[in-house]
C-alpha cells in the first residue's frame, strides 16, 4: 500500500532536482510527540515549474480551460491522540498464553495513505464554511493470534476503538476560479516485536498499529 511519510513537526520545503518534484522533511525524535499542537504547518506553492511537476504527479483532472494556479498544504494533529508516556515506562503485561510484545517504539515523522481521503470541489464565486470529519479505526498488521488487551497494554491505546479526526474549514473561491480540497487522515505508527514467551522465539519483527492523530488537507486552486 502505497504510504506518503510527512514530518508534521517542521514545515515542508519543497526541492525540485533533475526535473522530480520531491518533498524534504526533518525528522524528530518521538518524545517530542506531546509538543504538537494544533497550529497548522502550511506550505503555499505558486511557482509555475512547481505547481506544473505537482499536477503531473498528483494526475490532478483539472477543469477544461483551466490551470493549476496554487496549491496548499496543512497539518492538525489532534494533540491528545500524540500525548504519549515516555516508552520505558510501559512495561507490557503478559495476559496472552503464548506471546509477550517487546522493542515498542513510537515512529515519526505521520505519514497518510495516498488513496484514502475525502474530496469536494467548488466553483467560484464562493464562500465556503465546512467541517471534515473522518472517523478511522486503528490499522494493523499484526500476524499472529494476540489478545488486544496485550497490545493496548504495550502500545498505550486501545487498538479496538474508532479514532475521529476533524477540523473545521473555510475558504473564498472568487468568480472565474474552481478549488478542489482534499482531506487525508493522518496515521501515527507503532511497531513492537512479538515472541513466543515459552521458547524465547521471536515470531514477527516490527508488527505495526497505525493510530489517526490528524488531518491532512491540499488545496489545490484552479483559474483561466
Amino acid at each position: 500500500m502505497v504510504e506518503k511519510f510527512i514530518s508534521v513537526f517542521l514545515a515542508l520545503t519543497f526541492c525540485i532536482y533533475s526535473g522530480v518534484l520531491t518533498y524534504a522533511v526533518a525528522d524528530t525524535n518521538s518524545s517530542d510527540a506531546d509538543i504538537y499542537t494544533e497550529e497548522p504547518l502550511n506550505v503555499y506553492i505558486t511557482d509555475k515549474d512547481a505547481l506544473e511537476k505537482i499536477a503531473q504527479m498528483k494526475n490532478l483532472q483539472i477543469p477544461d480551460g483551466y490551470h493549476l494556479e496554487c496549491y496548499e498544504q496543512s497539518f492538525y494533529v489532534r494533540n491528545e491522540y500524540v500525548s504519549a508516556e515516555h516508552l520505558s515506562s510501559i512495561e507490557p503485561k503478559s495476559r496472552a498464553l503464548l506471546y509477550r510484545i517487546e522493542n515498542v517504539v513510537i515512529r515519526t515523522p505521520n505519514f497518510y495513505f495516498a488513496h484514502e481521503y475525502e474530496h469536494d470541489i467548488y466553483q467560484g464565486p464562493a464562500t465556503i464554511s465546512t467541517t471534515f470529519t473522518l472517523n478511522k479505526s486503528v490499522k494493523k498488521s499484526i500476524g499472529v493470534s494476540i489478545g488486544n488487551g496485550t497490545v493496548k497494554d504495550a502500545v498505550g491505546y486501545d487498538v479496538t476503538d474508532i479514532y475521529t479526526v476533524s477540523k473545521e474549514f473555510s475558504a473564498t473561491v472568487p468568480a472565474g476560479k474552481y478549488l478542489e480540497v482534499k482531506a487525508y487522515p493522518l496515521y501515527r505508527r507503532t511497531t513492537f516485536d512479538i515472541y513466543n514467551q515459552w521458547t524465547g522465539e521471536l515470531v514477527q519483527r516490527e508488527a505495526r498499529t497505525n493510530r489517526p492523530v490528524g488531518l491532512y488537507i491540499e488545496q489545490y486552486t484552479y483559474s483561466k
